[in-house]
């Protein structure tokens, strides 16, 4: 049998391995495209979507429906889109567009968020058909162009190797020797010896090496990658020009990066940060590192922006590469996200600083509120004993005036460190915003427009109405103030929020039940990070001097937080302010009537023993029971009045005693005095005291809490009650 010469066989095999080859690489570019187009497709259905979300997180968040089915109308009209789904959080589809197409569907579905919180979905699919019939096209070239060459092959390759084969072979086998033992410079000389076993055997000996090389380099590359993978912060490793050369898992999700798109890039250029003062400082790390491989640390955490509109604060090191003892090849950089542990530090020290104004606004209570007292009771005498055409009548209104203002602001300080106790009621809110605002159209310019929309199912709250009409007042006017300049729209809005299971998520602080949403937004300055991060600090203003005292955002973050409530804010310089209230809801009516006009009603010489510890206070309000009618038996030690009512129990038909007193307090007062006769009305007296709550005094036997100063009216109306209750 007539075997076949070398040249036909490799003539053979050459065809046949260019066919193959052809064909695996036609249909292998087929692929790579196919999954090139799937990847634009997804990258564009990313866009998309994530375009499609940020657009619709305003209108979402206010409910817009016309703005969103318009919006998803102009998104289906894309050639690309062959599905649009946009969906609430609560299930509702707000827009829906299918249409049949041809080709790979490619889905996207993305959470809309506004101001950190998650309102809805957006689902978009991408229709491939315009893709795939340009990869066809291409397809049927290849195939055409990949016959036309293998034609030409068979006839030229069957030539040449009939020609050309014997010579090289000898030259060929000693330069595979040669490569094989790693001289990879050896360039190929051609004679006419030939010995194909030969060859064989020696392609046989470079492959072993090379493969044994490659499984060398294999198993590196692989403890390489385990342990990067098991670091658990970012690690970026460069060359000495700053161009990164690999980075693990971790940095690709903490910067959103892949590491085919990075490799090869500037470190600098593919670190984003918020300002040229933070990128200096890194900078200026780089150098240290690449230049003078000098190993840093960053002295403080930076802030760098991981994705569009968003930031994240990281710390951070960095290391030179040394080959030898002096030559840098490049340098390490470990990065850590610490967004989370700067938040909660941050929250601790805010929580911390309102925490000791607490504390200090309790300190001060009781001895402002003495010399408050003694203010307003001494003005209020004298201006009993003067005529009103009198020359100072008008000055002593005056004081006594500025004393009530001077006593407001106590309750203030106190009501923002929630150390005064609130009469709560069930309470409509609506009814209170509609006075509220009805006062606040009376003192603005005509360039402010005042919307409402106060029509919900349910706005009953347990809550003070004078705290509550505080709050509104504060926002309200807050708010005029940012657009006194330009003029704008204040707008108030109420709406029912239930937070379940699920929502709990995006208000921590709340508990879950029905709560009541109180918005009040307006289009005016607006303020920046720096100033919302500092709206409830006491005496914090940006209102020029004279226009504020800085207490009002205050009073009002202590007054919803009271009421079990949560106070939210966001805004934008030059796009105005929002401020959320959520309150939770009672199933009550309430009665929100005026109360009946105060009157001072007057004694009939009952006996009073009053006791305090400031002889000032003594002094006043001895002369103030004496004026409405009563007879007073004063001191200013707790011990001479216990002494004093020992010796005579019923003598007296009432007691008022001051609460912060050496020897005995007020409380303590009590308990000896309830000892000997325990029917005796007692009123307590305090400017502010931790131990003194109503249950508490209740149970001692107490009948009236009294915060200081007090005037005429307020204490006659007390008493007067007290008495009552004993007849």
């Amino acid at each position: 049998m007539r075997k076949r010469s070398i040249s036909s066989d490799l003539t053979i095999s050459l065809i046949s391995v260019v066919i193959i080859t052809s064909i695996v690489v036609l249909f292998v570019n087929y692929y790579f495209i196919s999954a090139k187009i799937k990847s634009e497709l997804l990258a564009k259905a990313n866009e998309y979507a994530g375009s499609l979300a940020d657009t619709l997180s305003v209108p979402l968040w206010n409910y817009d429906t016309k703005n969103i089915e318009s919006i998803g109308r102009t998104f289906a009209q894309n050639d690309l889109v062959v599905g649009l789904t946009i969906e609430d959080n609560f299930g509702k589809t707000l827009f829906k567009s299918l249409r049949r197409d041809l080709g790979q569907v490619i889905g996207k579905k993305v959470d809309i968020y506004y101001e950190g919180q998650s309102l809805g979905w957006v689902d978009i699919r991408l229709s491939s058909r315009h893709y795939e019939n340009i990869n066809s096209q291409l397809l049927m070239f290849g195939l055409m162009t990949m016959v036309t060459v293998v034609l030409a092959m068979l006839g030229a390759t069957g030539l040449l190797l009939r020609k050309l084969l014997k010579n090289p072979i000898d030259e060929l086998v000693m330069g595979i020797e040669k490569i094989a033992d790693g001289d990879y410079h050896y360039r190929l000389g051609f004679t006419n010896k030939a010995e194909i076993e030969l060859i064989g055997s020696k392609f046989s000996y470079m492959a072993d090496q090379i493969r044994l090389r490659e499984l060398n380099l294999a198993a590196e590359r692989e403890r390489l990658e385990v342990t990067l993978r098991s670091i658990g912060d970012a690690v970026i490793v460069t060359d000495v020009a700053g161009q990164i050369t690999l980075v693990n898992q971790k940095a690709e999700e903490l910067f959103r990066w892949s590491q085919r798109e990075v490799v090869g890039e500037d470190l600098t250029e593919m670190l984003r940060f918020p300002d040229l003062s933070t990128r200096d400082v890194y900078i200026q790390l780089l150098k240290d590192v690449l230049q003078a491989g000098t190993p840093r640390r960053l002295e403080t955490n930076i802030i760098m922006i991981d994705k569009p509109h968003s930031e994240c604060i990281v710390s951070g090191s960095a290391a030179p590469i040394l080959i030898g003892r002096d030559t840098i090849s490049g340098g390490i950089f470990v990065f850590r996200d610490v967004t989370k542990e700067e938040t909660l530090e941050k929250r601790l020290r805010q929580s911390q600083k309102m925490e000791a104004m607490g504390t200090l606004a309790g300190g001060i209570a009781h001895d402002f509120n003495n010399i408050l007292a003694a203010i307003i009771g001494y003005t209020e005498l004298t201006l009993r004993n003067t005529p009103e055409e009198h020359a100072n009548w008008k000055k002593l209104s005056q004081i006594l005036k500025a004393g009530m203002r001077a006593k407001d602001l106590v309750r203030q300080i106190l009501t923002f460190s929630r150390r005064t106790e609130q009469e709560k009621t069930p309470l409509r809110i609506g009814s209170i915003i509609q006075e509220v605002l009805k006062l606040m159209r009376a003192s603005l310019p005509a360039t402010i427009e005042i919307r409402q929309s106060l029509a919900v199912p349910a706005d009953t709250v347990l809550a003070d109405p004078t705290q509550i009409h505080q709050v509104m007042l504060n926002l309200c006017t807050n708010a005029a103030h940012a657009m006194r300049e330009k003029g704008g729209v204040l707008e108030v809005i109420l709406s029912n929020l239930v937070i379940d299971q699920y929502s709990a998520t995006r208000y921590p602080e709340l508990t879950t039940g029905h709560y009541l949403k109180i918005t009040v937004s307006d289009t005016g300055t607006g303020m920046d990070k720096a100033t919302q991060e500092r709206i409830y600090d006491p005496f914090f203003t940006t209102k020029a001097p004279g226009e504020g005292t800085g207490m009002g955002l205050s009073v009002v973050h202590g007054i919803v937080t009271s009421h079990k409530g949560l106070i939210t804010a966001y805004s934008e310089p030059g796009k105005g302010s929002t401020f959320h209230i959520f309150l939770p809801l009672v199933d009550m009516a309430c009665d929100n009537g005026r109360q009946p006009d105060i009157i001072i009603p007057l004694g009939a010489g009952e006996h009073v023993l009053l006791v305090d510890d400031e002889e000032m206070i003594v002094d006043i309000w001895k002369a103030m029971l004496e004026n409405i009618g009563y007879r007073v038996t004063a001191t200013t030690l707790s011990a001479e009045a216990l002494t004093i009512f020992r010796d005579q129990p019923e003598a007296f038909d009432l007691i008022i005693t001051d609460q912060t007193m050496p020897h005995l307090t007020g409380i303590e007062l009590t308990r000896e005095i309830v000892k000997i006769r325990s029917d005796i009305p007692i009123i307590l007296c305090t400017g502010f005291s931790e131990a003194v709550t109503r249950e508490k005094i209740k149970e001692i036997g107490i009948r009236e809490l009294v915060m200081k100063p007090i005037i005429t009216t307020e204490i006659a109306q007390v008493i007067k009650r007290c008495l009552e209750k004993c007849e």
